[in-house]
């Protein structure tokens, strides 16, 4: 970076401030700058020109340097870039550490990217058809995702959001997929966490983690997801599939209306300013599927009470492909994933699935909904009719199948072979906990045995419809029999 004056003597212009406002700078002076323009101060700290007021303009300070009255500024010319390149891959990119991400010199405008840059073009979009798997069992085969699908994320806090998240980089990860995490305002000790799980060694070739802290400047965390956001579209240039998770962007929103109030601007509902739609959708409209690589974006929403009808949160549902709703009070249960599959929605993401995954989905998704009305009988007990004590009995297994347990990750092909043998009643006069602890050993069977996971990819792929899956698993059970033996014989 040129010393400030340098810069004036480029630039020729040099303006003054005339009012500090927390994390607004208002500088008189400078006539011909340019929105989103940097500009350097006198100490050496720079700002991003936010808008221009008829007699100041209004600058939002991103150093940590003490900004006074009176202050000399100049411009750059030159719009915020950062720098892009193979590098940062496998890095903590904490956003507070400027000569990390931002570029002044034009000679090394090759190797950055402008934040606010061009998009591209809408006939260079594609259909959403190819699945991306998060290797959670309930996700994959009712709440389906498609790479270059935009999904909210939405909880209370603690109801095992972020365990979902990390599941679906570990799935995705050994896919090959590039998985940008940002982190916005998180403390120090969480950022360390998911610095400590993204850039472990077998992960780190596929991960890149961008954070800001819950105590940098206002200024630096309202850019964190726009930096994230040019990564990835630098990686996708490049041919590649790219996964951005945004956790979370009511933080983000809450540090954009401070900035906002500080600027005077008028408030609007809930006190966000007028443009907070406009803040999150310009964000979210750069992920899709392109004609050259995609990125798919998982936005998160905290909740509170389990109301999804909050302002911040109901306006990034607007501008999603659907949601995946965690629900506090499942949680409570211990259900683990805490999704409730019956306010979740997915608009794109059955497309992306094979028939038979298809009519899997639909067949437990019918199956539940009925399940849930059987429930209310449970009190009955002895006069419960067969049919009912049939559909309770197979209810309890495919809620115990849909629980996983904490950084587990499932491919959808055993999923379904999974369900089939629930289907076909493999499972019966077992119980439900003794189940669960042979699938759990049977899904470790699996990723570790060569031979077992082509018969089960074998058998599902072969199968047209799920009653043919069913009918197939029922002649050659004898597999998963074999598999299990060793449990079985230590239960013994």
């Amino acid at each position: 970076m040129k010393t400030f004056q340098e810069y004036l003597e480029h630039s020729g212009e040099i303006g003054r401030v005339e009012g500090v406002t927390g994390a607004i700078i208002y500088v008189a002076g400078l006539p011909a700058v340019n929105v989103q323009e940097i500009v350097v101060f006198e100490g050496g700290g720079l700002g991003l020109v936010l808008s221009l007021l008829p007699t100041q303009i209004e600058v939002l300070q991103l150093s940590t340097d003490v900004v006074k009255v009176g202050t000399r500024v100049a411009r750059t010319k030159r719009p915020l870039r950062v720098k892009v390149s193979p590098a940062l891959v496998g890095r903590n990119m904490w956003i507070e550490r400027e000569p990390e991400f931002f570029v002044f010199d034009e000679e090394n405008d090759q190797e950055s990217r402008e934040v606010e840059g061009p998009r591209k073009p809408f006939y260079q979009r594609k259909r959403v058809e190819v699945p991306l798997e998060t290797g959670v069992s309930i996700v994959d085969l009712i709440v389906p995702l498609g790479r270059g699908q935009r999904q909210l994320v939405i909880g209370d806090r603690k109801s095992g959001k972020t365990n979902f998240l990390l599941q679906t980089i570990q799935m995705q990860v050994a896919k090959g997929t590039m998985c940008i995490y940002v982190a916005i305002a998180k403390p120090q000790m969480e950022i360390s966490r998911l610095a400590e799980f993204l850039l472990q060694p077998s992960m780190r070739a596929n991960t890149i983690l961008v954070a800001s802290c819950s105590s940098d400047r206002a200024g630096l965390i309202y850019l964190t997801p726009y930096v994230a956001m040019t990564y990835a579209e630098y990686f996708r240039d490049q041919g590649k599939d790219v996964l951005i998770i945004f956790d979370d962007l009511t933080a983000h929103a809450k540090y954009y209306r401070e900035i906002m109030l500080l600027a005077k601007r008028f408030p609007g509902r809930s006190s966000y300013p007028g443009d907070i739609f406009y803040i999150h959708s310009r964000l979210l409209e750069r992920g899709g599927n392109f004609d050259k690589g995609s990125i798919s974006c998982l936005p998160v929403a905290q909740s509170v009470m389990g109301d999804i009808s909050g302002y911040i949160q109901s306006n990034i549902m607007s501008m999603t492909d659907g949601h995946i709703f965690f629900d506090a009070d499942l949680f409570d249960q211990g259900r683990r994933p805490a999704i409730n599959p019956f306010l979740s929605v997915t608009r794109v993401g059955e497309q992306t699935q094979t028939p038979l995954v298809r009519e899997v989905s639909r067949n437990i998704r019918a199956f539940l909904s009925n399940y849930e009305k059987v429930k209310q009988f449970r009190h009955f007990q002895t006069e419960l009719s067969e049919n009912i004590r049939i559909t309770f009995e197979k209810g309890e297994r495919i809620v115990s199948f849909l629980d996983q347990l904490p950084m587990t990750v499932i491919d959808v092909q055993f999923n379904v072979l999974l369900y089939a043998s629930i289907w076909s009643d493999f499972w019966e006069g077992i119980p439900t906990d003794q189940m669960k602890k042979e699938m759990n050993y049977l899904v470790e069977y699996y990723a570790k045995d060569a031979d077992f996971r082509r018969f089960c990819d074998e058998l599902v792929q072969n199968a047209k419809t799920f009653a043919e899956l069913t009918q197939q698993f029922k002649l050659k059970d004898q597999m998963l029999m074999s598999a299990l033996q060793p449990i079985r014989n230590v239960q013994a």
